[in-house]
């Protein structure tokens, strides 16, 4: 019995690296330095 992920899943789960890798990685200095809640990133969600 195999227990990977669906395809539904393995989409998701690429669609939300690649909103971390080009959207909330470059941004993470700036809110690390200002110590501000991100709320840019959680509209990108």
């Amino acid at each position: 019995m195999t227990y990977g992920l669906s395809s539904d899943q393995l989409t998701l789960q690429a669609r939300a690296r690649e909103l971390a890798q080009t959207v909330i990685k470059p941004r993470a200095r700036r809110v690390d330095e200002t110590e501000q809640y991100a709320w840019d990133n959680i509209e990108a969600l």
